[in-house]
C-alpha cells in the first residue's frame, strides 16, 4: 500500500477532479466537458469545493465568478444546512465565504469570520447552460423559488424515481428535516405530490412525473450529495490535519461513525473496520476509492 502522504496527495487530486467535472457542467470553462448523468447539487458543490480550492487558485476563481453571476439560485439556509454536517467549518471555507462577499457577491450566514483571498474575481460572462439536464435542480428553482419544495420534486419526480419516506428523502434535501416535512405537506395540498401508506408507513410519490419532466426538461436521479459530499469532506479534512497517524485515526474514527449512513449511500465496497494505526491509511484507501467511483457516475 502507499505511503499515506502518497494516498491523501491522490485524494485531493481526484476530488479536485470531481469539483472539475461538475463545475464544468455548470457553465464554468474546464478543460473538458463530459455529460454527466446524475442531477447536481450546487451547494453541496461549494461546501466539497472550498477546501480543495485552497491549492487551485483557477478553480476558486471560477467557481467564484460562477457565483458571483449565478449565486441567486443558490440560497444560504441551503449552504449553512450541508456546512452544518461538518464537525467545524473549516477555516479554508470561511475565507473561501470572505472572498465572495468582499467580490459582491452574497453574504451567507455563517460564515463572518474568514480572511478574504487577494485576487480579482468578476462576475462570469459565460451563459448559464441551464437546460442541461444536469442542471434540473436550478430550473424547478428558476420556476418554484429556492424553497426546498424545488429539491423535493427534484428527487421524487427524477428519473427512475420511487415512492420514498420522509427519511429516505432527508438526505437528499441540503434543508432541515422540518423543513422538508413542510415543503412535502405544501406539496401533498397543491395535489402535486401524494402518499401512500402500508403497513403504518408513508411514502411520497409524484402524481405525474412525466408531466413535470415534459415542463421542465429531463430531471436525471439525483443522488444525496447533501449528505455525501459533506461526508467525504469531514473525513478528508480529518486525515490531511494532526501529525500522525494515531492522532488522524482516532479523528477519523471518531467521524466515520457520524457519517456512516451517508457514506454507505455511496455504491462502493464497504467501509473499513480496524481501528489500529493502520486505520488511517485504510479509510484514505477507501475515499481514493470512493471519490473515484463518483466520475463515472458524472462523466459517463
Amino acid at each position: 500500500m502507499a505511503s499515506l502522504a502518497t494516498q491523501l496527495d491522490d485524494l485531493r487530486e481526484v476530488q479536485t477532479n470531481l469539483a472539475w467535472a461538475w463545475w464544468t457542467e455548470m457553465g464554468v470553462p474546464g478543460a473538458v466537458r463530459t455529460e454527466i448523468a446524475t442531477t447536481l447539487h450546487p451547494e453541496a458543490l461549494v461546501v466539497f469545493t472550498a477546501p480543495l480550492a485552497e491549492q487551485d487558485a483557477r478553480l476558486r476563481g471560477h467557481a467564484i465568478s460562477w457565483l458571483l453571476a449565478h449565486g441567486r439560485l443558490l440560497g444560504a439556509r441551503q449552504v449553512l444546512a450541508v456546512a452544518n454536517q461538518l464537525p467545524a467549518i473549516p477555516s479554508v471555507m470561511g475565507d473561501f465565504m470572505a472572498t465572495l462577499k468582499a467580490a459582491g457577491g452574497p453574504s451567507w450566514a455563517g460564515y463572518s469570520v474568514g480572511t478574504p483571498i487577494p485576487g480579482v474575481y468578476p462576475p462570469s460572462d459565460r451563459r448559464l447552460p441551464i437546460e442541461r439536464p444536469s442542471l434540473a435542480v436550478l430550473r424547478l428553482r428558476a420556476a418554484f423559488g429556492l424553497h426546498a419544495r424545488a429539491e423535493v420534486l427534484t428527487v421524487l419526480a427524477g428519473e427512475g424515481a420511487r415512492p420514498m419516506t420522509h427519511a429516505e428523502l432527508a438526505p437528499h434535501i441540503a434543508s432541515t428535516p422540518r423543513n422538508v416535512r413542510l415543503a412535502l405537506d405544501d406539496l401533498v395540498l397543491a395535489g402535486v405530490v401524494d402518499t401512500q401508506n402500508h403497513s403504518g408507513t408513508r411514502r411520497y410519490r409524484c402524481v405525474d412525473a412525466s408531466a413535470l419532466r415534459e415542463w421542465v426538461g429531463p430531471i436525471p436521479r439525483m443522488p444525496a450529495w447533501p449528505a455525501i459530499l459533506p461526508a467525504l469532506t469531514a473525513l478528508s479534512c480529518a486525515l490531511r490535519s494532526g501529525t500522525g497517524d494515531v492522532e488522524r485515526s482516532v479523528r477519523a474514527l471518531r467521524l466515520l461513525e457520524r457519517h456512516r449512513e451517508a457514506l454507505a449511500l455511496i455504491d462502493y465496497a464497504p467501509l473499513p473496520t480496524s481501528e489500529g494505526r493502520s486505520f488511517a491509511e485504510e479509510l484514505t484507501a477507501w475515499l481514493l476509492g470512493a471519490s473515484s467511483s463518483l466520475l463515472p457516475a458524472v462523466q459517463q
